[in-house]
Order: structure tokens, then C-alpha cells, then sequence
């Protein structure tokens, strides 16, 4: 879905910087990664040398990690992927950040939010969210369209920013 969803004039925010660092950075005009293990940084750094339009940034104490996106401009990003640590906090600061009609994903969402997935560690509806933050989210994203996916194991959600 995102590879149709992106376009190459896109500014991208990605929370949890990997595999997916180059993928992203390949469609959209701009990508700020944001990473907090520093092997792992060591490792996409490496593998995205030769791109021109990433800014990788590290930041290995959480609330400096969350404080990052925090700092970001508000209604700046087309794209916004969170998979990395203190998601909860990262999510309801990242939603300041989209431009109208701008995706925010969620990957691992299933942990997260209540949902009818059959994903080992689906929250069901019974269950509500995981903590006041994803409460919080969910209320706050309420009336913007998802598109939630689920492989049988992880589920993923995309919302459209509503304007």
C-alpha cells in the first residue's frame, strides 16, 4: 500500500530507523530517520551512504529519542513511520507533525491498540488500549480514515491525517 501511497515529492519522518530506511528514502524527496541503538545506526548508516536525501540521527537516551520528534515542525510531514522505542510517546507527538491528508504508520500496532486481529499478541476489543497514551491516540486519531493490515503474526496501521 505505501509504495503506491508515497510520492517522490513526500518529506518523510521515520521513528525507529532499518530495513525499511532505504526503502523509504528511495520514494520520497526527504527522509529524517530518527534511531536509537547504536549498532543499528552503525548499520543503516552503512547501508545508505550513497543516498543523498536521509538525515539519520541518534539519539540512544529515550527522551532525548522522543524530544527529537517533539522537535520536528508541526504540519511538516507527509509520512510518518513509528517503529522504534517509546511508541506511545512517539505517536501522540508525531501527530502535530502531518500536513492534512498526511499517513502516519504504526508498525506492531497490534500490541498497542484493540483490534479483531487474530495476531499472537492482539489486543481485543475487551481489552482496550495498553496504556492512557494509546487511549489518548485512539481518541485523538477517532474520525481519521486506518487501513490496518496484519500478516497473521504483526499488524500494521496506516491513518490519513484528517483536515
Amino acid at each position: 500500500m505505501l509504495s503506491s501511497a508515497l510520492r517522490e515529492t513526500d518529506v518523510a519522518l521515520e521513528v525507529g530507523a532499518g530495513r525499511s530506511t532505504r526503502w523509504f528514502a528511495e520514494r520520497v524527496h526527504h527522509l529524517t530517520s530518527i534511531e536509537s541503538d547504536p549498532e543499528w545506526y552503525s548499520k543503516v548508516a552503512r547501508d545508505i551512504d550513497s543516498l543523498g536525501n536521509v538525515n539519520l540521527r541518534l539519539f540512544e537516551n529515550p527522551r532525548d529519542y522522543v524530544q527529537a520528534l517533539v522537535e520536528q515542525e508541526d504540519c511538516h510531514f507527509d509520512f510518518i513511520l513509528i517503529d522504534g522505542i517509546s511508541r506511545g510517546e512517539c505517536a501522540l507527538a508525531a501527530l502535530p507533525k502531518l500536513k492534512p491528508g498526511g499517513l502516519i504508520a504504526i508498525d506492531n500496532i497490534e500490541r498497542y491498540l484493540p483490534s479483531s486481529s487474530y495476531s499472537p499478541q492482539a489486543r481485543q476489543q475487551g481489552d482496550g488500549p495498553a496504556s492512557e497514551m494509546w487511549e489518548e491516540f485512539a481518541d485523538r486519531t477517532s474520525n481519521w480514515r486506518r487501513f490496518w493490515s496484519s500478516n497473521g503474526v504483526f499488524d500494521t496501521c496506516i491513518w490519513v491525517a484528517s483536515g
